[in-house]
């Protein structure tokens, strides 16, 4: 993962996330019958600024792009270990620990008033980015949809997927691929403290409970009902 921060350029653990969103090109086919082709699927993926970790996600196969990343963001909010399991995948919390709400949230583009007052009835503020924060998120989205492109592929091309998968089996590869980012994706060289050099391992999970063993705010509990 690009970029090399410091703790006087971020906000604090899960104060702050911001959303990255890929298209791909895996035609999904209808569980129901595998003939009929639904579409190509766009991926949702809220991220912790801080620690980088993917909190949240949703796929896709509707229009609406802000309705995308608004279900990818109460997907955030969500318990994970009931999520994980309704997908066939048995997990720990320690496996996926976030299931809390930010303060704000960092969009690339301009909400609408539905988009900004369904956050507003969380206490979350929509942020427009600045032109370095723009270029951060940038190169993590860029990557981020590399490797979302490359989801099932196992060296298989776009052609022969097209019809494999159906909505729920893509939703299992995408899970599977954020809990291996979340638990073991190397990132470059992240300075926490530049007073005392401490460092911690450069992988998201190590830096959320780091994160979350040094900081003097505790997590935000996420609503169960609206």
């Amino acid at each position: 993962m690009n970029g090399i921060f410091s703790n006087q350029s971020l906000p604090a653990l899960n104060s702050e996330w911001f959303v990255a969103s890929a298209s791909t090109d895996h035609q999904i086919a209808s569980s129901i019958d595998r003939s009929r082709i639904l579409g190509k699927p766009t991926v949702h993926l809220v991220l912790d600024r801080w620690s980088q970790m993917i909190v949240g996600s949703h796929v896709s196969l509707e229009e609406g792009f802000q309705l995308g990343c608004l279900l990818a963001f109460e997907n955030a909010l969500a318990e994970k270990i009931s999520f994980c399991r309704k997908l066939g995948i048995e997990i720990s919390d320690a496996d996926y620990p976030c299931h809390h709400i930010c303060e704000s949230l960092l969009l690339g583009f301009t909400p609408t008033e539905w988009f900004s007052n369904s956050l507003l009835e969380f206490g979350v503020h929509v942020k427009s980015p600045n032109s370095r924060q723009s270029a951060q998120n940038a190169k993590i989205e860029a990557s981020l949809g590399h490797d979302i492109l490359s989801l099932g592929s196992c060296g298989a091309s776009d052609r022969q997927l097209n019809g494999i998968l159906d909505l729920k089996q893509f939703r299992r590869l995408l899970v599977q691929y954020i809990l291996h980012y979340n638990n073991h994706q190397k990132l470059e060289p992240y300075l926490i403290d530049e007073q005392t050099d401490q460092h911690t391992d450069l992988v998201p999970i190590d830096l959320w409970n780091w994160g979350l063993c040094s900081s003097s705010n505790s997590l935000r509990a996420a609503p169960f009902e609206r």
